[in-house]
C-alpha cells in the first residue's frame, strides 16, 4: 500500500483555508525513525512506526511552540501525513521515500543549495524529541521512536497561498 497512500493527491484536501495562511510554502512530509549506526544512517518504513494521531499532534505542537519564531509549522492530515510550512521555498532534492527505506541515507542525504539548513532543522527536530513524552512512551511498549520526518516529495513545494 506504502506511505502514500496515507496522505491527499493535493494538500487543499485535508488542510483548511486557515492553515494554508500560516506558510507560503507547504511539503508533504511523514515522520520517520532515523536507525544510526556506525557509518550508516537507516530509515525504518515509515509503515512500522505505531503512531497514534494524539501522539503525533503532541510531537508536532512541541515542534511548533519550538520552531514558531523561525516560521517553521507542522500539521497533520494523519499520523502519518504530515505538512511542513515555511515562509521560504527550500532548494532540496530528496530521494524519494520508498527509496530512502533501502539505501545508506548518509550516500544520498538531501541535496540542493539548502541542504546544510535542513539537516540543521532535522537535527534540532531530534533534539527536541529525543527527551519527548510521546517517546518515552513509544520505547517503553518496545515500539519505534519518532526521531525525524522525511519528505513525501522528491523535491517540489506546494504554493498553496489563497
Amino acid at each position: 500500500m506504502g506511505i502514500l497512500s496515507h496522505c491527499p493527491k493535493q494538500a487543499k484536501a485535508c488542510l483548511a483555508p486557515e492553515i494554508i495562511q500560516q506558510a507560503a510554502f507547504w511539503l508533504p512530509v511523514c515522520p520517520v525513525h532515523l536507525i544510526a549506526d556506525r557509518d550508516t544512517l537507516v530509515l525504518a518504513p515509515p509503515e512500522v512506526l505505531e503512531l497514534s494521531l494524539s501522539q503525533a499532534q503532541s510531537l508536532i505542537n512541541a515542534f511548533n511552540d519550538h520552531f514558531e519564531q523561525e516560521g517553521y509549522r507542522l500539521v497533520a492530515a494523519s499520523e502519518l501525513c504530515w505538512f511542513l510550512g515555511s515562509s521560504h521555498k527550500w532548494q532540496l532534492k530528496f530521494p524519494s521515500i520508498d527509496d530512502a527505506v533501502s539505501m545508506n541515507l548518509r550516500d544520498a542525504w538531501q541535496q540542493g543549495d539548502h541542504a546544510q539548513q535542513w539537516r540543521k532543522l532535522l537535527n534540532e527536530t531530534q533534539m527536541l524529541w529525543y527527551d519527548h513524552e510521546v517517546n518515552h512512551i513509544l520505547d517503553n511498549q518496545g515500539k519505534l521512536v519518532v526521531n525525524g520526518f522525511w519528505s513525501l516529495k522528491k523535491k517540489s513545494w506546494w504554493q498553496l497561498g489563497l
